[in-house]
């Protein structure tokens, strides 16, 4: 269990200090829901938050909360980025995991379609509208976890790999490298 702290006074300021609009891409749970009630301070900007399964249930006048699936609503991504640019976008999907292994094959295609394919479509459309983007990628220095080469890392790697090419682009891109973190997903994954 992590408890976390208020952020001080230095974030606070910075968080108001935003000028553009924020789209937050899976703001229901985890990272991308901790983003999301930090940048609601800022009531200058809109914060646009997706959510599939978990409802987010926060209420505010300057947050737009929208029902997507990724992998059939892309369009709608499009329209918000389309309405709110200049807009910065948090990308924080995490899928539905149904698997017997972390070697499972439709675990793999899953992956590589969340953290590589959907993400490579929305920098590209977001390159038309002044946009910044933030990927969470993983660390892998950790070679003591048998999980530091687990199809997960391996793919937030290649994913890593594929979207350094699109620096070219209009899109800022920001990879951050987050520490390994346990969610319900991945430990779900675990036997025994």
């Amino acid at each position: 269990n992590i408890k976390l702290s208020k952020p001080n006074k230095k974030i606070l300021k910075e968080i108001n200090l935003i000028k553009n609009n924020i789209l937050i891409i899976g703001g229901s749970s985890g990272i991308g829901n901790d983003l999301l009630k930090l940048f609601l301070i800022n009531k200058k900007v809109k914060i646009i938050s997706t959510y599939y399964k978990n409802k987010i249930n926060e209420n505010r006048k300057n947050l737009i909360v929208k029902k997507i699936n990724i992998e059939k609503d892309l369009i709608v991504i499009f329209d918000i980025i389309k309405k709110f640019h200049p807009i910065i976008i948090y990308y924080f999907p995490t899928p539905k995991i149904i698997a017997k292994s972390i070697i499972d094959k439709n675990l793999i295609k899953l992956y590589k379609e969340y953290f590589i394919y959907i993400p490579i479509k929305i920098i590209k459309f977001a390159s038309n509208f002044k946009s910044k983007f933030f990927y969470p990628s993983t660390t892998y220095n950790n070679t003591s976890s048998p999980y530091s080469f687990s199809p997960y890392s391996l793919i937030k790697l290649k994913a890593e790999n594929e979207i350094s090419k699109l620096k070219k682009l209009k899109t800022k891109i920001n990879i951050l490298r987050i520490p390994e973190i346990n969610t319900k997903q991945n430990l779900s994954l675990l036997k025994g």
